[in-house]
């Protein structure tokens, strides 16, 4: 049987836990911007998300059994797309949870929403088949934020 996963909003409180997360060497290798963040940014980041700051923006925490799991993020962009983004924990990868957790977050969150993901062109197998799962298809591509990583697909 699976677990059961919940889905809460992130909190002040996760702030070391996402940072180290964030942090991460295959996280940043899989990410849009890989260069590692300070806590000062960090910090300063979470505490604007959890206090509303960003309207546009969600930003919660997967959890199985009390444990969390990974984060889940979306954003609204000015075209009407909620653009979404997530990272599993690095003691969690491998589990079949980013898929679960995304495509719960989208149901109980973004539903009825336009979704996009932006992912590195041939980087990142498990976010293109979880942009599938949510019914995304590559829809365009343009560089990448860092001339030496490559290119950017956005799915739709």
């Amino acid at each position: 049987m699976e677990e059961l996963l919940h889905i809460r909003p992130a909190t002040i409180e996760d702030a070391k836990m996402l940072f180290e997360w964030r942090n991460d060497e295959e996280t940043r290798r899989a990410s849009i911007t890989t260069a590692p963040l300070t806590w000062e940014e960090h910090a300063a980041w979470l505490e604007k998300v959890v206090n509303g700051v960003f309207r546009d923006r969600s930003l919660c925490i997967a959890e199985v059994d009390g444990n969390p799991v990974g984060v889940v993020r979306s954003d609204t962009r000015a075209d009407g797309f909620t653009e979404m983004s997530y990272t599993v924990s690095p003691a969690w990868r491998g589990k079949g949870l980013g898929k679960r957790m995304v495509t719960q977050f989208a149901r109980e969150h973004l539903r009825g929403k336009k979704l996009a993901a932006r992912i590195k062109k041939g980087a990142n197998p498990a976010s293109e088949a979880i942009a599938r799962a949510l019914g995304l298809k590559p829809y365009a591509e343009g560089p990448s934020d860092d001339p030496n990583e490559p290119p950017t697909v956005e799915w739709r």
